[in-house]
């Protein structure tokens, strides 16, 4: 019997990143229309 592979939070991290450079995922780009419409301010 063989010890048993337990990866750590810092391998789980570089796993994460690369599938994400094999699998990019489409993000939304905010347009400057879009953060004009947001509420905000002072009253």
């Amino acid at each position: 019997m063989g010890a048993k592979y337990l990866p750590t939070h810092k391998d789980l991290k570089a796993s994460q990143r690369f599938q994400q450079k094999q699998n990019p995922l489409h993000k939304f780009k905010k347009t400057p229309a879009a953060a004009a419409k947001k509420p905000g301010g002072k009253k």
